[in-house]
């Protein structure tokens, strides 16, 4: 049975906990293949309409003290770490009620594998209400696009003040494979706009490393031509942390290891992508705060892929670096890998690129070839959020 789609959230629950349904639910092993075959024969693909999907929650930190305290940050201010990680949740609540993931007859998983773009409008007050709604844009034959509008209210007024776009991909959750999903019919010239910008980004979409082209090339020999010049002249080039007015890429880096416990679950001992995204930002602000020496301002998270889901009791390693810097923006790229100590072995799992606004001008420049490559990329991201 699904659930109401519009709640109230008056308790201190960790975010994780706010969409119970998004975890298993058990089925007794000896009954599996016979539950399966009936699935199989009753459940049926059907079309629906954008706004069949729609998930609103509703956050009062203007009343509710308890609540708002578990989103500050140390600054008195909004933790976005712990929003981004009930977006996610959200996300998947929408595409679980697309899909009928609640229905038993449906034993499905849904599985976040991007994030297109999230971008901040405006800062979050931590004093005013959020409203968080999640509703489906486009569909593939077994991936759903979730929007999620985030709102807060100022004078009797819900003014935006965030928006994310996630890719979800559903999943049997038995033989772990792509299942098909509901279509969808857009109604408004709203939802036919942001269909055909999920038709497009469909095809464009790439997570394969594109070689420098022949300017991207150009610009890298010239940023190694000018680090030879200043290395010679510059005496804390030995040191690997500032050559001349620029500052290394390698010199950016914080890295901390983090146990995937048993809470952290989601589906089948799997981590939640929530989770694992506020870790990832809280890494990045740290790291572009230590970098800019003051308090950044986060702007956007953009091309988040998913690699592979991260099992429970994992021992996960986030890196953190900054890899591109352009006037007051410095953009932050955060890889996590799962660690095997006993096989001198890591499995790279995520990739993330956070966007800040800084209050320093220094730049960071890569010395290497693996360097550089990630400076492009920073730099092609950067300029397609313009």
């Amino acid at each position: 049975m699904l659930r109401k789609s519009v709640r109230l959230i008056t308790t201190t629950l960790k975010p994780i906990a706010l969409f119970p349904q998004c975890r298993s639910h058990a089925i007794h092993r000896e009954s599996l293949e016979k539950h399966m075959q009936k699935n199989k024969q009753s459940f049926q693909i059907v079309t629906k309409k954008p706004k069949d999907s729609t998930v609103t929650l509703l956050l009062p930190f203007a009343t509710n003290e308890k609540l708002r305290e578990v989103y500050l940050n140390q600054q008195g201010g909004t933790r976005i770490g712990r929003l981004l990680e009930d977006l996610d949740s959200l996300a998947a609540e929408v595409a679980y009620k697309h899909s009928d993931g609640f229905n038993e007859a449906r034993p499905i998983n849904i599985v976040t594998v991007a994030v297109d773009r999230i971008v901040l409008k405006r800062n979050i007050t931590p004093d005013c209400d959020l409203k968080l709604e999640g509703h489906v844009t486009y569909v593939g034959t077994t991936s759903i696009e979730v929007r999620v509008d985030v709102t807060t209210l100022v004078n009797n007024n819900w003014e935006s003040v965030l928006e994310a776009n996630y890719v979800m991909v559903a999943r049997d959750k038995y033989e772990n494979k792509g299942v098909p999903v509901h279509k969808i019919e857009p109604e408004t010239e709203e939802d036919k706009k942001l269909f055909q910008h999920g038709e497009a980004k469909r095809k464009t979409r790439n997570h394969v490393i594109e070689q420098p082209n022949q300017e991207e090339a150009k610009h890298v020999h010239e940023i190694f031509l000018n680090l030879e010049k200043k290395r010679a002249a510059t005496e804390n080039a030995m040191h690997g942390t500032h050559i001349g007015e620029f500052r290394t890429i390698k010199s950016t880096t914080f890295t901390k290891p983090v146990i995937m416990h048993p809470q952290l679950s989601a589906i089948h001992n799997k981590i939640m992508a929530g989770y694992i995204t506020r870790q990832a930002y809280e890494l990045a602000w740290v790291t572009s705060f230590v970098y800019a020496k003051g308090r950044p301002q986060f702007v956007s998270l953009d091309d988040n892929t998913f690699i592979r889901s991260i099992d429970t009791g994992s021992v996960v390693k986030f890196t953190a670096q900054v890899v591109y810097t352009n006037a007051d923006k410095c953009h932050v790229r955060v890889e996590t890998e799962v660690m095997e100590p006993s096989i001198g072995r890591t499995d790279l799992t995520n990739v993330f690129n956070f966007e800040f606004k800084v209050a320093t001008q220094e730049t960071v420049v890569p010395e290497t070839y693996e360097d550089a490559i990630k400076y492009l990329e920073g730099k092609r991201i950067h300029e397609k959020g313009q």
